[in-house]
């Protein structure tokens, strides 16, 4: 059987119900610096170079697919300040632009609560849990995202 490997951006959440985890693929980034292949060694304790999908509740309950980077397992604090995030809607990835990022005005916190149709206080605080795949301190592996407040 072949190994599966896909870029980060084609990753769908029948891909992320299968592998929550994808591990950079670091040794193609010649050939494609966002290739990634799933984690099947699960529940994991580290996140570097690592991607990790999961069903995030926004503040109104909705419930949907997210990708993540930057989660550092032990580390809340640093988790909070360096996550990112995608969040899937209408199909379409959507990247919520952290505080500290440049491009706020069409990838920030109000950028995404237009794209879904609702106001901020509908979408923060995003709500996550990683405890299926991963193991680590608690407001780490369950967390929130508040870049809207």
């Amino acid at each position: 059987m072949s190994e599966i490997v896909k870029n980060v951006s084609n990753l769908m959440p029948d891909d992320l119900s299968a592998h929550p985890v994808w591990a950079f693929a670091l040794e193609m980034e010649s050939v494609d610096d966002l290739a990634v292949r799933p984690v099947t060694a699960l529940p994991v304790d580290d996140l570097a170079n690592c991607v990790v999908g999961t069903r995030v509740r926004l503040a109104n309950g909705t419930k949907l697919w997210a990708k993540m980077l930057n989660v550092k397992l032990d580390s809340p604090a640093e988790t909070r300040q360096f996550l990112a995030a995608s969040i899937l809607v209408n199909n379409a990835w959507v990247y919520l632009a952290r505080p500290q990022d440049f491009n706020q005005k069409d990838f920030g916190p109000m950028a995404l609560a237009d794209r879904l149709g609702l106001a901020m206080s509908q979408v923060f605080p995003i709500s996550y849990d990683i405890s299926n795949c991963c193991v680590g301190v608690e407001g780490a592996i369950r967390g929130t995202i508040d870049y809207g407040r």
